[in-house]
């Protein structure tokens, strides 16, 4: 596992998603089918694929892997537990798990090489936690991220071109 490859955000409304991104924000689509889109973003790729409308909406951190058995053997040692075992899936094979506020991960070996995107960079990708040491100490000691910043509020981790940052959770009376 060697860097944070897409930010996937999961929708009820891939084309309503998509035409932001691309005619607002005005990144450039990467690919395209039914069911998943990426933009060229520079670091980690932003990601969309469409669920139903039974399923959750949430996000999933998916990381590069040259070796998806090994580093599913180191996770599991560390005490990571997986949802699912490896399985081809269009595009390369991958493993699911999720962090103690079930933020939901994956490592994945693609068919092809993903290099680095162009484009806007996608630097940082934010979890609002809210138990700080809980996650930190998962991220850290379990997966086996690299911690950069280590203060109350920000807790930073090497994700290679596109981090992987934690901040409390902080009630404000609106949704998070």
């Amino acid at each position: 596992m060697d860097r944070l490859m897409y930010v996937i955000s999961f929708t009820h409304d891939i084309e309503r998603l998509k035409t932001f991104y691309r005619d607002t924000l005005a990144l450039e689509v990467e690919f395209e089918s039914q069911y998943f889109v990426s933009f060229g973003s520079g670091g980690a790729r932003l990601a969309l694929m469409a669920v139903t409308p039974q399923q959750k909406r949430e996000y999933e951190m998916c990381f590069h892997s040259d070796d998806l058995e090994g580093d599913v053997r180191r996770l599991r040692s560390r005490g990571v537990k997986f949802l699912d075992e490896p399985h081809e899936i269009p595009g390369g094979r991958v493993v699911h798990a999720r962090d103690p506020e079930g933020n939901l991960l994956s490592l994945m070996t693609p068919e092809l090489p993903v290099q680095p995107g162009t484009g806007t960079a996608l630097s940082t990708v934010v979890l609002n936690c809210h138990d700080m040491t809980a996650v930190k100490l998962w991220w850290r000691d379990r997966v086996g991220l690299t911690v950069n910043i280590d203060s109350p509020w920000w807790v930073e981790f090497d994700g290679g071109e596109t981090h992987v940052a934690l901040h409390p959770a902080v009630d404000q009376g609106v949704l998070e």
